[in-house]
This record gives C-alpha cells, structure tokens and sequence, in this order.
C-alpha cells in the first residue's frame, strides 16, 4: 500500500469531510500529498455545497481548487436531477459562456446522494442587497457598467439555440405551464388545493402561450439573478446554479432578472431601474425588448416561483425538510401578491388572451 493510501486512509471516517476527500481521492481529483481540505459552504436547501482547496503540484499554499454540490436526498424538492445541471452547465461552457468547467458526476457513491465537481473560479457573487457596497469596493465598475456586462451575457446566451423536438415557444411554454402546475397539485395531494390565484394563472398563462408562436428556443439558467453570477474584473466571471436550465424564450431569464423580488430599492439587481436597462438592451442588441413576450415571461417566472415556494411547504408539511424552510412563507404571500398584480396589469393591457 502506498504512502498515500495510508495518507487518506488514516483519515478514513464516517463524516462527510472524510467520506468526500476519499471520493475525491479514488477519483484522481485530489492527491494527499497536496493536503487536501474541504470546507462546506453556506448554500440553500437543495445542496450542500463544499469548497476543495489543495496546494499545486509543485507544493506552497492551499489555495481552493474544486467545488463539489451534493444534491439532499430529503431536500423539500427532492429528488434532485445532478444530471441534469450538469448537462446544462456543460453546453453553457461549451458553447463560451462564463461557467464553471464540470469535472467529474456521480449518482451512486459512498456519500449516499448524487453530486458533481467543479473547477473553482474565482470571484465574488453579491446580492442584489449586496451589490451597492460591492459597487463602493469596486469603484472602476458602475451601476450601468455591470448591467451592460449582465445584457450582453444575457444576449449570448439568447443567441445559443436549440429546438429540442422541433417545437417553437409557444407550444414549448403551453407544457412547461402544465407540467409546474401538475408537480403542484402532485405535492397538495392531500394537504390542501391549490390557490385560487394559481388556477387562474395555470389557465391564463396556458391560453397566452400560444402568442409565443415559433419563437426560436435558446439557452436559458431559470435562475438568473445576482447571487448566481459570480463577478471579477467588473465582468461576469461565473453563472451558477444551472439546475433549472432550459431551453426556453430568450428573454425568459431577463424577466426572471427583473421580478420584484429579484430587486433592491425599487432598482433591477440593485444596479438600474426599467427604463435604464431597455436603453441599455436596446444598445446592445440593437433594437428594443419584445414587450408582451417579456412580460408574459414575468408572469411565468413569479407563477414558477410561487408552485416551487408551495411544494416545499408542502414537502415540510410531510415532514420533509428543515422548519428554517418556514421563512419562505412571507415570499410566498409576496408572489401571491406579485402574480396578481402582473395578471391584472398585463389584462388591462390586452396582453393576455381571454
């Protein structure tokens, strides 16, 4: 047996620091001889997120290598689909958007639950309550300077297509509808119905899908917000998170991005308000946003929200799950609030079909 096997072996143990550097180890992907440490990180409910770090080949400092999520066998909207963000983390780099470089997958391991590594990079991932003192840190980048960056990544990504089933947006948005709404009712099954706010908007939404047409599909996150891009040099250096990845309307996530929730003092992301993000899209993609398009997609996005919020209640109610799970009650009554208005808003502007 080698001096390294004995290495990694005398540390062998039941804790998950343990039973992941031994993972790691049997893969490849650390070397004892490099004094491999891991460190979990803060994270949501549906991973646990660790930080590799590992001195070079050559020696000197340990310096972070690796991050490695493991998706929660009794997360709130589990069971998690590792391949799927792999899969979609995957044709973002390959196709030259910022993300990480996915080194290795596993469904089946000694931890018990499936994850995948990734290469570290480095950067910062400010909130959009953040963004203001990371803006007086970073004084070379300004407000409108960071929501260009966020617009031009967002058109890259708009401009990386697909038609996956030979399907265009409006038939592709017609299931997506249906399907958030079916896992609902799956979760209230005998726990309580549906609100009455969500029914409406299943139907309305349903109906309206159709005015997306053959729009092309492209590459969506699903996620898209600051806290998930990670930033260094006033540049998008990293998007995260890409376990809600689709193929969907290209201005999809722009309307995510732009959700009352995803705001900081009336600002979007903390950075611009509305009429300074449509000047700066209109520069960069050199004519203006599809208005109904984005704003059926804000109805969509809070409708997500509101379906996901809910599961995970109900998955709590089963005894699924963290009680910290109960803070997501206030946001729950403010997506009911914000799908309510954004159905009313878009009605009395015949955005809707009735």
């Amino acid at each position: 047996m080698s001096a390294e096997t004995l290495a990694v072996k005398s540390t062998a143990s039941s804790t998950p620091e343990a039973l992941l550097l031994g993972l790691l180890s049997d893969e490849g992907i650390v070397s004892a001889r490099r004094s491999p440490q891991v460190t979990r990180l803060s994270g949501g409910h549906s991973h646990v997120t660790w930080l590799v770090r590992e001195s070079g080949a050559e020696g000197g400092p340990v310096r972070p290598r690796y991050v490695v999520k493991v998706a929660q066998s009794d997360g709130p909207l589990a069971p998690y689909d590792i391949a799927h963000e792999v899969r979609f983390t995957t044709i973002a780099r390959d196709s030259g958007l910022p993300s990480p470089r996915v080194i290795f997958s596993s469904q089946d391991n000694r931890l018990g639950s499936p994850l995948f590594v990734m290469e570290f990079v480095e950067g910062d991932a400010p909130t959009p309550r953040e963004i203001v003192p990371w803006l007086r840190e970073h004084p070379e980048t300004s407000p409108v300077d960071l929501a260009r960056e966020t617009v031009r990544t967002l058109l890259a990504m708009g401009a990386v297509t697909d038609t996956p089933g030979g399907v265009g947006a409006g038939e592709y948005y017609r299931g997506y509808i249906d399907s958030t709404y079916d896992s609902l009712l799956e979760s209230l099954a005998g726990v309580c119905d549906p609100s009455p706010s969500l029914a409406v908007a299943h139907r309305e939404l349903h109906s309206a899908a159709e005015s997306l047409g053959m729009t092309p599909l492209s590459l969506v996150q699903g996620d898209f917000r600051f806290g998930n891009l990670l930033l260094a040099d006033g540049k998008i250096a990293a998007i995260l998170d890409w376990e809600r990845g689709m193929w969907g309307h290209g201005l999809h996530d722009l309307a995510y991005l732009s959700l009352p929730t995803m705001r900081y003092d009336g600002k979007i992301a903390g950075l611009v308000d509305d009429e300074q993000l449509e000047a700066v899209w209109a520069e960069e993609a050199g004519s203006s946003w599809n208005r109904p398009a984005l704003d059926y997609l804000r109805a969509v996005s809070v409708f997500t929200e509101l379906c996901s919020c809910t599961r995970a209640l109900c998955a709590l109610a089963r005894g699924r799950g963290r009680m910290s799970l109960l803070k997501i009650l206030p946001i729950i009554a403010r997506h009911e609030t914000d799908l309510l208005r954004i159905l009313t808003t878009w009605r009395d502007n015949d955005g809707l079909a009735r």
